[in-house]
């Protein structure tokens, strides 16, 4: 029985990534490790190796959630959730950029505080670089679960009223 569900799990999460937002949603899954070697968005940190596989994996994990996201009804609220998690994903960006020049600063000087500073700021950004593919591939596997149960069902309407019941 539950290797019949296991097989059926799989076959779902096969269809849910063949759809548009879903091949969106598991590309950004790759695009920190991508971008560990073309360096759109460069991680200026003494940790960066560890940056690049943690966005790695919570970016994973986040594409994992939005699947299981699938089982819950779609509606207004789904659409407000993705643009939700765009928003966090662009504030999490603007704070890592923040934190990268800082770091630049704080690194080109020495002393006790420096070294705190740029290690404290190293970290943040790292948390802040990989919260914002995380939630840039959330963002996309929540349009993914609309795309995915409305292949399944059919389009349907959802009244803002029926969604919050």
């Amino acid at each position: 029985m539950t290797q019949v569900r296991i097989v059926s799990d799989v076959r779902g999460f096969a269809d849910f990534v063949s759809s548009l937002w879903g091949l969106i949603a598991a590309a950004t899954v790759f695009l920190a490790f991508i971008n560990s070697i073309i360096g759109v968005i460069p991680l200026h940190s003494s940790h960066a190796a560890i940056g690049h596989l943690l966005a790695t994996l919570v970016a994973f994990f986040a594409l994992l959630y939005s699947f299981t996201e699938r089982l819950l009804p779609v509606g207004f609220m789904a659409l407000r959730n993705a643009l939700g998690r765009f928003g966090f994903a662009l504030a999490s960006l603007a704070v890592y950029l923040i934190l990268a020049a800082l770091y630049d600063k704080f690194f080109m000087q020495t002393g006790d505080f420096a070294d705190i500073a740029s290690t404290v700021i190293s970290a943040m950004s790292v948390i802040s670089y990989a919260a914002f593919f995380g939630l840039l591939t959330a963002a996309f596997g929540a349009l993914a679960v609309i795309e995915f149960t409305s292949q399944k069902t059919g389009p349907r309407v959802v009244d803002a009223e029926e969604d919050i019941d």
